[in-house]
């Protein structure tokens, strides 16, 4: 309930995420690494090159899918985002979401 749907092959999606530390958003304008890692159910990883949404001021990152192969397996997978900040090397907490083939 609530949560992000997709589809298998989806291009052009956008998943969006605030990265916060110990409950407070995390300014990564000078982030040297800005990752988001996808898990899915049977344990496939996949990790892609985030984006800022803004400045990075805003604590916001992104991946926008470009292949449709990016998501090809439906079912539920996890988003974590992975961030260097000077000599920090952070990860924060995986979200739910679940993709789905088109009815």
């Amino acid at each position: 309930q609530g949560e992000p749907l997709m589809l298998v092959g989806d291009i052009g999606k956008d998943i969006e995420v605030t990265v916060m530390e110990d409950g407070a958003v995390l300014n990564i304008s000078t982030a040297t690494t800005k990752e988001l890692i996808f898990t899915h159910a049977d344990g496939t990883t996949k990790t892609f090159a985030a984006a800022f949404v803004g400045t990075g001021t805003d604590c916001k990152i992104k991946y926008t899918t470009v292949l449709t192969s990016d998501f090809d397996k439906p079912g539920r997978w996890q988003v974590q985002w992975h961030v260097i900040v000077g000599s920090r090397n952070i990860k924060g907490e995986a979200k739910g979401f679940v993709v789905d083939y088109l009815i």
